[in-house]
């Protein structure tokens, strides 16, 4: 039986008890290449059902407890960080992806530690550990340049990207920026260069242009919606409605808003629902309908303590007008997109 075979059984095996009677049976089948399989479908799933990437990482977990490779759990355990940051777990896709780290370090696999280190960006920046995202971005891009312009390399740039603009170093993340959508046209990849657009369109939002960040968001949600990457979407009608808010467009805001978050609801992410929750009651506070901006923000704000976010979310998603915004004027329509199965490899 061929890796893909198995993989395809495994999957369609939901008894668990069942499946590591299959498991024991075909133990001599298994492999590396079982994992990677189950790996790369998982992340297929990433921005369509994160909980069915999640289940198939879990999979993978299992198969891997069957082997004696310790590189077999690392890729599992990396398969499943990549869900649990699409679901707003990123204390512990960021211990996970240390820990994969390690394990590939031991053997001198330094290009799988820089894509991982790329991935663990991605949680530091949702985090808002900013300037530890930075000094991490150092070390992978030294082993990722020695491989010319890959798709990591462009991840990176964008997550350098993210957390410059965080840091009000606008100047920075459009030069990073700019050169993550270089990489990705040369690659032949519409989407990711559509997500390029959203997040310059966020540098632009910074620098008060809303018409032009206004027209790189209208012309990438549609691209995102063909390729069928739902949590993309849903993040692309929150900057929407960020976008609409700031201009003093509370009835649109509002209406961008729920529509973002009907669809991180369908996608079972209750810390996303929350980051939108949060935005909400600032359009009730603007609207000075205190008792409903005071109940909605104090259930998002307690879901979001739950997940160790932080004041106004920790992740850099502080409601606009509302929160500590830290350097510059980057507290104000702070959500950016993150990328894909390309972005979390």
């Amino acid at each position: 039986m061929n890796p893909q075979e198995l993989a395809g059984n495994l999957l369609g095996i939901r008894d668990e008890g069942q499946r590591r009677a299959f498991l024991k049976g075909h133990r001599a089948d298994l492999g590396l290449k079982v994992i990677e399989e189950l790996k790369a479908q998982a992340d297929q799933w990433l921005l369509r059902d994160t909980q069915r990437a999640l289940q198939i990482s879990e999979v993978a977990l299992e198969a891997a407890s069957f082997l004696s490779d310790p590189l077999a759990l690392a890729l599992a355990g990396w398969a499943k960080s990549n869900a649990l940051i699409y679901l707003g777990e990123y204390e512990a896709c960021l211990a996970r992806y240390r820990e994969a780290m390690a394990l590939y370090a031991e053997r001198g696999l330094s290009l799988e530690v820089a894509r991982l280190q790329t991935n663990a960006i991605f949680a530091l920046t949702n985090l808002g550990r900013y300037e530890e995202a930075l000094a991490q971005a150092d070390s992978a891009r030294a082993e990722l340049e020695k491989h010319g312009p890959t798709r990591y390399l462009a991840t990176l740039e964008q997550n350098v990207g993210i957390a410059c603009r965080h840091l009000g170093r606008y100047e920075q993340a459009l030069a990073a920026y700019e050169r993550a959508q270089a990489i990705f046209q040369a690659l032949g990849d519409p989407v990711k260069v559509a997500e390029m657009q959203v997040n310059r369109s966020k540098v632009l939002e910074n620098l008060d242009d809303f018409r032009q960040a206004m027209a790189l968001l209208e012309e990438a949600r549609p691209i995102f919606e063909a390729h069928g990457q739902a949590v993309t979407v849903a993040r692309t009608d929150l900057n929407i409605a960020t976008l609409l808010f700031r201009q003093g467009c509370y009835r649109e805001a509002m209406e961008a808003y729920e529509q973002a978050r009907r669809g991180f609801a369908a996608l079972g992410n209750d810390m996303e629902v929350a980051m939108v929750d949060l935005y909400r009651s600032s359009v009730y506070l603007a609207l000075n309908l205190f008792p409903e901006a005071l109940e909605l923000a104090t259930q998002a704000r307690h879901i979001l303590s739950e997940r160790g976010m932080g004041p106004a979310g920790g992740t850099g998603y502080s409601p606009p007008g509302c929160g500590p915004a830290g350097p510059g004027r980057a507290g104000r329509g702070q959500t950016v997109i993150r990328g894909g199965k390309e972005h979390l490899g």
